[in-house]
């Protein structure tokens, strides 16, 4: 079996490997009854059945086959928990197994007995325990953490000795809270309980299990859903045999409580299961519980940042805790430490836009909604009455069909995505539709016609210009109320300082005007290439326009995580970050976009004006603010 330990690290790879469930696109978050299963151990089951699901102890070679392969698991099973054979029996779950084991005790205990059982523990070491208080009469007692410290929440020996008498005949507690996480000091309430003459501990160790190495204690992960109870040889003394008569003397535990043999075939995977932890099971558990404390520490982290979390100081040891250890992580935990972050922002954002949207008081969405509706109510009245609604509704939906049929996709027949020029011919396609309905609204709502007109002279009015302007003379004055602030901090550079920030501001210059050049020329290509029916066919070659190469440069520009432990900042504009985004939401890469050339026009660079009159162009633009906020 491969190891899962590599210079003293979780192999978190070849762990996977042993787990034929974890190839599934799901995580598996469940407790011990939910562990998943070894491939060896379901391979061993398939073999049982296969070959040797026959009656124990047979004599035939079969027979004796199947009962070697269960002896095996016996004494795997007593090795993992450093028992004997004789102290151990194997069922189908703890709760069944501490069942049986309360029937055991039943007639040992005398009629003043009394019973503690933890009030933080799993239900399985509980409601035997309660139904043989009630049965024989036995009074019952409850063990707490603390109640003068709420925060506190261990179970000690200091807040089980006040319950202690010497009627106490049996203890109960989890090794760790199934619900807190908390590790309990086994060894030290053992002591105390063992205090009192004939005074049994009995825990539940499911909890524990799957995170630590066990001694003498409940097994139930990494195989099929099994069990392991022990006992020692003194606690066995009071308990009834619940076997059959002629199992006598019953001087197993295995021959008391189990009552017939546990399932064969999943006693025969224990084995497999002590292979899964290698030749140093202490180095593997030690491993597991680094990885697992590597992990932890992101959720922890996360919750000590929300405030509507109600924290508790943890003062005893806990898987479920952040000791301080080192939390370097390897690269694979942090590719899901990103994953986490990216869907926690979502989840944030979603959340925020909720409860901006619809959960504000009132609620802001609907308000927006029923303004503009008031807002707009004579516009929309009168188009109801001057244009003919059913035939603009069936209209609109013959585009919105076309619209979609060009958007999206087909794998299967459509390797190009649709360009600029394809959508302007779909508006050609329809534009009758919406010259019928501008017509009908302006033959027939004359009141329409006359808003339409004013509210096309007033937008006009403001973009007017006074007299034509020569570029040369535009960009002189393009900073409007700022171009005296900002002559001003030029004039008191160096002349050396103002030759280099000239320099770069001239060619930025230059760079906008090419931008400009090109979104100009683009659109008269695409508009000749419509006018024109045997250009339509034509490549609209070129870069981008202004608005669009300035939104691809924000994003190119944009720092975001690191692709590995402890390194750079990525940007947007990284290689690794568009091939990671370039992914549709079914996991597929979207069709190639154009011919993947780079664009032609680049930036340049503008640090030296940045730095040199940046600082006192900040200053301007807030006294600029302020005296607009005066007036």
């Amino acid at each position: 079996m491969t190891s899962v330990v590599v210079d003293g690290c979780l192999d978190v790879s070849a762990v996977r490997s042993h787990f034929p469930t974890l190839t599934q696109k799901q995580v598996f978050l469940d407790n011990a009854g939910g562990s998943q299963v070894l491939s060896d151990a379901i391979n061993s089951i398939r073999t049982y059945l296969e070959e040797t699901n026959v009656q124990l102890r047979a004599s035939y070679n079969v027979g004796q086959k199947a009962t070697e392969k269960y002896n095996e698991g016996f004494k795997a099973a007593a090795e993992y928990m450093n028992a004997n054979v004789d102290e151990i029996v194997i069922g189908p779950s703890t709760t069944q197994l501490f069942a049986n084991l309360s029937q055991a005790f039943a007639l040992s205990f005398p009629a003043d007995s009394e019973i503690i059982c933890s009030s933080i523990d799993h239900e399985a070491n509980i409601s035997s325990w309660v139904r043989l208080s009630k049965i024989r009469n036995l009074k019952l007692k409850w063990w707490t953490p603390s109640a003068k410290d709420p925060s506190d929440l261990k179970l000690t020996p200091e807040n089980l000795r006040p319950l202690l008498s010497e009627k106490t005949k049996m203890v109960t507690c989890t090794h760790i809270s199934n619900i807190l996480g908390t590790i309990h000091d086994i060894k030290a309430i053992a002591d105390e309980v063992h205090k009192i003459p004939g005074a049994v501990l009995c825990v539940d160790g499911v909890a524990y299990a799957p995170h630590r190495e066990v001694d003498v204690k409940a097994l139930g992960v990494y195989g099929p859903h099994i069990a392991v109870l022990y006992a020692s040889q003194a606690a066995q003394q009071n308990l009834s045999s619940l076997g059959h008569y002629f199992h006598t003397p019953a001087d197993t535990l295995a021959t008391k409580l189990r009552l017939a043999a546990a399932s064969y075939e999943l006693v025969g995977t224990i084995p497999s299961i002590l292979s899964y932890f290698g030749p140093d099971r202490k180095e593997t558990w030690s491993a597991i519980a680094t990885h697992e404390e590597k992990l932890q520490s992101i959720l922890l982290d996360y919750l000590n940042k929300r405030e509507d979390i109600n924290r508790k100081s943890e003062k005893s040891p806990a898987i479920l805790a952040h000791n301080g250890s080192d939390t370097t992580l390897s690269q694979q935990s942090h590719s899901l430490a990103l994953e986490y972050l990216s869907i926690n922002l979502a989840i944030r954002d979603r959340e925020k836009l909720i409860e901006v949207l619809c959960h504000h008081q009132p609620d802001l969405l609907t308000k927006s909604i029923r303004e503009l509706v008031k807002v707009y109510d004579p516009i929309i009245r009168g188009l109801h009455n001057a244009v003919d609604l059913a035939s603009g509704v069936t209209d609109a939906q013959s585009f919105i069909d076309d619209l979609l049929a060009l958007a999206l996709l087909d794998k299967n027949k459509r390797s190009k995505v649709p360009t600029v020029q394809d959508f302007v011919h779909l508006l050609e396609k329809h534009q009758r539709s919406s010259h019928v309905f501008i017509h009908q609204a302006l033959k027939n709502g004359k009141e329409l016609k006359q808003w339409y007109h004013d509210y096309a002279i007033h937008a006009v009015m403001q973009y007017r210009q006074e007299s034509r302007t020569e570029l040369s003379s535009l960009h002189a004055a393009a900073a409007g109320d700022l171009t005296s602030s900002l002559n001003s901090l030029v004039s008191k550079l160096s002349d050396s300082k103002k030759q280099t920030i000239i320099k770069e501001l001239d060619s930025y210059a230059t760079f906008l005007d090419s931008l400009a050049a090109t979104s100009h020329d683009k659109m008269h290509k695409i508009v000749r290439a419509s006018l024109s029916a045997e250009n339509n066919a034509t490549k609209i070659e070129g870069n981008p326009g202004m608005f669009l190469y300035k939104w691809q440069y924000f994003i190119d520009s944009t720092v975001v995580t690191p692709s590995a432990e402890g390194g750079s900042p990525r940007t947007g504009g990284n290689e690794s970050v568009k091939d990671a985004t370039a992914v549709d939401v079914d996991g597929s890469k979207p069709a190639a976009q154009g011919s993947g050339e780079e664009v032609g026009i680049k930036p340049s660079a503008v640090e030296n004006v940045l730095r040199l009159i940046g600082p006192g162009f900040e200053r301007e633009l807030r006294r600029l603010v302020d005296s607009n906020k005066k007036e």
